[in-house]
């Protein structure tokens, strides 16, 4: 199914056996072991390296982790993003999670105002 994220490179949300339920420029979603899933963008190239990847959902009190790096749980592809996902006690988990693919370009600091912040305190000088 079709993912709606006009400003999201990439996206999915998959269940807890790994299946890719809904996709934006991810071609598969798999399972490698208990709590270890592979995410593979495409088929439009996106930069992971340099990319934003956020991740949620998981376990109720657990967490999920994204690595960009090529891992050979994922067959040490480029494209792919490894997600480990861990319970509340930290063991590994299967649980359903959502992963999001955003370009570094997005994110540019605008540049920075120069206010007077009710904080600062300046000297005055009495003549």
């Amino acid at each position: 199914m079709p993912l709606d994220a006009p400003y999201t490179q990439a996206a999915a949300e998959v269940s807890s056996t790994g299946e890719l339920l809904k996709a934006k420029n991810i071609t598969e979603s798999r399972r490698a072991s208990l709590g270890v899933c592979c995410v593979t963008v495409g088929p439009d190239p996106v930069n992971l390296p340099e990319a934003l990847v956020l991740a949620g959902n998981g376990p109720t009190g657990g967490s999920v982790h994204t690595f960009v790096t090529p891992n050979p749980n994922c067959g040490n592809a480029a494209n792919t993003i490894l997600v480990l996902v861990r319970s509340s006690t930290g063991a590994a988990a299967d649980a359903p999670f959502t992963v999001a693919v955003q370009s570094r370009p997005a994110f540019r600091r605008a540049p920075r105002a120069v206010r007077n912040s009710p904080h600062t305190h300046h000297k005055e000088s009495h003549s």
